[in-house]
Parts: structure tokens; sequence; C-alpha cells
């Protein structure tokens, strides 16, 4: 009984940390796209799969299939 405490007390932990650095990133994203640096950082990283994606779900957040 102990154990599966121990264990579900962990998961959430583990659980809170993830969320913290889900958003942190997406925090991150969003300063980095709303700047003019974004674009240059994006040119130099080569992420240029991600950002087009990043990019194209921020211009039409309803549609996910904009091409």
């Amino acid at each position: 009984m102990a154990r599966s405490v121990i264990s579900y007390q962990l998961f959430l932990i583990v659980a809170a940390i993830a969320k913290f650095f889900y958003t942190l990133v997406l925090r991150f994203l969003r300063v980095i796209g709303s700047s003019h640096a974004g674009t240059a950082l994006r040119s130099i990283t080569g992420l240029l799969p991600i950002w087009d994606f990043y990019y194209k779900m921020k211009a039409a957040p309803d549609h996910p299939h904009v091409e």
C-alpha cells in the first residue's frame, strides 16, 4: 500500500516538473517568435520545419491543416 502511494506521489512530482518545462518552452517560443531576432534565429538554427509549423499554427489556429 505504501509503495503505491509513493509511486503516485513520484508520478505527480514528475508530471509537475514536465508541465513546468513545457510551459517554459512554450513561453520561450512565443517570445522568440514575436521578435525580429526570431526570424534570424529561425534561419540560423535550421529548424525550419518546426518553425514553419509553429508560424502556421500561430497564423491560423482554427485551421491546423493550412498549406
